[in-house]
């Protein structure tokens, strides 16, 4: 698996993340009544900031969830492309992980939803939108979500894909936990 040499440079982030959080308070200095759409790309990107923050650790913890059960399956929701990239990476690749996300083709998000419970590989890093419709996973116990979406339906809709409070589809508990970086 990759080496830990992956890990952010907590310096150079929160330089980063500093420095968007200035250019965001230049933008309320400069207009009375800013709105949403004069922060939103700045706003995108403290949350793809706050995602690659969270990777290591989420890595680290679906590799003890793997370890310590080998019919455990988990499922990784992400929003930003390179929170899902490094993820997948530092969780072994293709070897040990699918990716599902808006890229995939209709076909495509089928055919990895109805072989992610039976495949090898026993992670499925997969993008909350792309994954909340349509799609069902109730095979999958485990599920955290790493990057929140603007919209609580839409997170709620990504969960109904692994949780059915119907006992005839579902039995089990589903376990849905959402990672907060912190400072």
């Amino acid at each position: 698996f990759p080496s830990h040499d992956m890990e952010p440079d907590l310096e150079v982030v929160g330089k980063q993340y500093n420095a968007i959080l200035d250019r965001m308070e230049m933008k309320l200095a400069d207009k009375a009544n800013p709105s949403y759409w004069d922060m939103a790309d700045d706003l995108m990107e403290l949350r793809r900031i706050c995602g690659m923050m969270e990777v290591m650790w989420a890595a680290d913890y679906v590799d003890v969830g793997l370890e310590d059960s080998e019919n455990q399956r988990y499922a990784v929701g992400i929003h930003h492309r390179s929170v899902r990239d490094v993820l997948y990476l530092k969780l072994g690749g293709a070897e040990r992980c699918l990716k599902l996300s808006g890229e995939d083709s209709a076909w495509q998000k089928d055919q990895i939803m109805k072989s992610f419970e039976s495949s090898r590989q026993r992670v499925l890093i997969i993008n909350m939108l792309a994954g909340g419709v349509g799609m069902d996973f109730h095979y999958c116990n485990n599920v955290l979500n790493l990057e929140r979406q603007w919209s609580s339906a839409d997170e709620e809709q990504f969960e109904f894909r692994f949780y059915n409070p119907d006992k005839s589809i579902k039995q089990d508990s589903t376990f849905i936990e959402y990672i907060v970086a912190i400072s």
